[in-house]
């Protein structure tokens, strides 16, 4: 290998390292602006299973509360399904800089 040959190497070996950060930054931000909402709808399903009796005590629930209780539950399963799905696109774009694990045969975790 002559000095050309290796410098060239060795700029590519560069601009893919910071290819590699950038792409690691990217996607540390992104999963960072997700966690807040994946916490809170933690908090939210926490809290109905307490009214639902997780707590040990009785709550009294008329029908208007548990159509509100019924459309949360639906409304933080879709948030958190959603936003689990744009968490393994990430994963999937960005395989080489952030190693997200190992896939079944259908692309999924």
């Amino acid at each position: 290998m002559n000095t050309r040959t290796s410098a060239v190497a060795i700029e590519a070996a560069i601009n893919a390292a910071n290819n590699a950060e950038g792409s690691l930054r990217r996607t540390r931000q992104f999963v960072r602006s997700r966690s807040g909402a994946i916490s809170a709808a933690g908090i939210g399903l926490s809290t109905i299973g307490d009214l639902l009796g997780a707590d040990a005590s009785e709550h009294f629930i008329d029908s208007d509360m548990q159509h509100g209780l019924a459309n949360a539950v639906l409304a933080l399963g879709k948030l958190i399904y959603g936003l689990g799905n744009d968490l393994w696109e990430v994963c999937e774009e960005d395989q080489e800089a952030l190693p997200c694990g190992s896939q079944d045969q259908e692309g999924q975790p």
